[in-house]
């Protein structure tokens, strides 16, 4: 009968010892997927930067018009000081790393926008930026809304009222490329009397 009892007894403990490790691994995966979402998001954040800040120093070099050039001066101040933000930030987190390199779908785009000059040009690098920021202020959203380490969460928020004022500048820029370029294709680029930049003065 003491047998029994002391089998049943073994019996419960292992089967309570079994129960608290399922859970333990259990906890132990939805901190490694929280984890893994923050981590996810400080990668993206940090490519689009750095990809922000080169185009940037691109447009800089290479528009035809001089709102462009100051847009793109823009994107390497900004993006700059919050790619070192959030590398201080990172820096902290030992899981975190910080990426150096951009994936080949940016590299692409850097290339493309290098291949081309003039009023080209600008067209092409406001549509790159309004794409751009398209998919920042969709990334910096979900982890402002969904984030789970706290001062990475409030990083994203802290940053997005800008991201969202870098997507409504570079649409109305783009409109006004897109018009100007049309009128002066429509009159065989004799049309001296207009040009983005003063387009862009009158809104």
């Amino acid at each position: 009968m003491k047998q029994c009892i002391v089998l049943f007894a073994l019996l419960l403990t292992g089967g309570f010892i079994s129960a608290q490790n399922n859970n333990t691994i259990k906890t132990q995966q939805s901190m490694d997927d929280n984890a893994a979402m923050d981590k996810e998001f400080v990668t993206k954040a940090a490519q689009s930067g750095k990809a922000e800040v080169m185009l940037g120093n691109l447009a800089e070099s290479r528009a035809s018009s001089q709102m462009v050039k100051d847009y793109g001066k823009m994107m390497v101040m900004d993006h700059q000081k919050a790619n070192d933000e959030l590398t201080t930030l990172a820096a902290r987190r030992r899981y975190m790393t910080v990426a150096t390199e951009l994936p080949a779908d940016m590299q692409k785009d850097y290339e493309k926008l290098s291949a081309k000059t003039g009023v080209d040009f600008d067209k092409a690098f406001m549509e790159q930026m309004v794409k751009d920021h398209e998919k920042a202020v969709k990334l910096f959203r979900k982890e402002a809304e969904n984030g789970n380490d706290p001062e990475m969460k409030s990083w994203a928020a802290k940053m997005l009222p800008a991201l969202e004022q870098h997507l409504q500048h570079a649409k109305d820029m783009h409109q006004q490329i897109k018009d100007y370029k049309k009128m002066t294709d429509g009159n065989n680029g004799n049309n001296k009397n207009n040009n983005p930049d003063r387009n862009m003065n009158r809104q």
